[in-house]
């Protein structure tokens, strides 16, 4: 997914529909429908996100990107709390850094 790192966000949406796996597949593209504003286009694939804290964090990267800081940190701190290892450690670093952002505004 280099693309989603260089911000191409419409060719890492075309890479992310080829991926196979589930629930890792739904959640990219709802990830990246995201980032593009396609809010309802992500949320409709939240009911495919089987890992408990997943629609967590799209739910939370949506109220980012809509800057709903309420909503923001409910659903970030979710996502943390029913995450484990590496996972929980990712999270929590990047919604840290998303609500440094929020609150700079």
């Amino acid at each position: 997914m280099l693309a989603t790192l260089d911000k191409d966000f419409e060719i890492a949406l075309v890479e992310a529909k080829q991926l196979q796996k589930e629930p890792i597949r739904s959640y990219t593209i709802a990830y990246i429908e995201t980032l593009l504003s396609n809010f309802e286009a992500a949320k409709v694939l939240i009911p495919n996100l089987k890992k408990e804290w997943m629609p967590h964090a799209i739910d939370g990267l949506i109220a980012y990107e809509q800057q709903d800081f309420q909503t923001f940190e409910k659903e970030a701190h979710a996502a943390v709390t029913k995450s484990r290892g590496l996972q929980k450690y990712l999270l929590f670093y990047s919604f840290k850094e998303m609500k440094e952002r929020l609150e700079a505004k």
